[in-house]
């Protein structure tokens, strides 16, 4: 039943936009939110309206996932993506507002939210969206876990482990590996800020960050969870687990169709994504690294042995390498002919062509 099922989301026919309003806290997973004015305004992504005849067009529905459509990849990839800009403001807000236009929102209720006033000085209508405060709580949820899993699958590698599972007088705890950006804003080094990969913040108790570390079990509940002191795989795998496991019961649910098929429904893209990571920690999916960027890619299915996008970047750079080799050699008096017998007729058919690289030559020096 991995494979059967399907969903789909709405994204606004004009796409969305930052505005700059007052937003409620994020609730719990499953939970509304609720305004409250006294907090500070902050970008918030909402729709575009588009009127046609008077009334008002705001969404279209777009499927989720189409395995078929190879243009398409799959949401949990480009989800985790995000991190890459996650401590440069205006990059993740462009890089969030791209992921939106494409799958639309990750939150199953978007918040009340309260514009601030116009330059005219009127008071704008309460629009309905999604603060960037929630965009960067969930992406820096998923990419925490998302590590936690390349801990423990498909290899153990248990010096990364160590590095995210804590035993203390107080029981487990789960470390996360970086801090939030808000929380590297104040105070923390600035070597911090700019490597979105490298720091491991010990947050501590101290109020004045807020993350950093979940307590997974205190000493008496410990027996009970079958953990032995010292072990970190155990509470790994429980707490990877259970995280996906609250996601899929707030955001998914089950049906039979008409079909007789039994098929997993999703009430949004985030729910989405958590089920596709949940594919992977059951081996459902399969992962890479791409050779070029480093960054991880789903091949389930597939051929692929890196990003298309990479691929081809490589590929036009190694094109321009080898055109400014020969463009060299050629200025050193070496013929076409010597040219063209130093390439790889299989490799590179083309430069190895006398009268190809004749033509290319001069058509590129006009």
């Amino acid at each position: 039943m991995e494979n059967a099922y399907k969903g789909s989301t709405f994204v606004p026919v004009e796409g969305y936009e930052w505005i700059e309003a007052i937003a409620p806290k994020k609730p719990k997973l499953g939970e509304p939110a609720y305004v409250e004015d006294k907090r500070k305004p902050q970008p918030c992504l909402v729709a575009k309206e588009e009127y046609v005849g008077g009334e008002a067009i705001l969404c279209q529905r777009v499927e989720l996932l189409d395995p078929s459509k190879k243009s398409q990849k799959l949401a949990y990839e480009e989800f985790y993506n995000l991190h890459k800009y996650f401590y440069e403001k205006e990059k993740l807000m462009e890089a969030i507002l791209k992921f939106a236009n494409r799958y639309g929102s990750i939150v199953e209720f978007e918040a009340f939210l309260t514009p601030t006033l116009s330059k005219e000085g009127k008071s704008a209508p309460v629009p309905v969206g999604v603060p960037l405060e929630y965009w960067e709580d969930e992406i820096y949820n998923f990419w925490n876990y998302f590590t936690l899993y390349n801990a423990i699958y498909p290899e153990l590698n248990i010096r990364l482990l160590k590095e995210h599972i804590l035993w203390a007088k107080t029981g487990v705890w789960y470390w996360y590996m970086v801090g939030k950006r808000v929380d590297l804003e104040e105070g923390k080094p600035q070597k911090y800020k700019n490597d979105p990969k490298g720091a491991f913040v010990k947050m501590g108790t101290s109020s004045h960050y807020r993350g950093g570390q979940e307590l997974i079990a205190q000493d008496r509940k410990v027996k009970h969870l079958g953990f032995v002191r010292g072990d970190v795989v155990k509470p790994a795998k429980y707490l990877l687990t259970q995280k996906i496991n609250t996601y899929l019961e707030k955001t998914t649910g089950l049906r039979l169709n008409s079909e007789r098929e039994m098929l997993v429904t999703f009430n949004g893209t985030l729910s989405l994504i958590w089920f596709q990571l949940a594919q992977l920690v059951a081996g459902k999916r399969k992962i890479i690294n791409c050779p070029y960027c480093g960054l991880f890619l789903d091949v389930t299915g597939t051929r692929l042995t890196a990003h298309p996008e990479c691929r081809n970047s490589h590929k036009k750079e190694s094109y321009y390498q080898r055109l400014n080799e020969v463009k060299k050699l050629y200025k050193q008096g070496l013929s076409f002919e010597e040219i063209a017998s130093r390439f790889d007729s299989k490799k590179f058919p083309k430069f190895s062509d006398p009268e190809w690289l004749r033509k290319t030559l001069n058509k590129s020096w006009g």
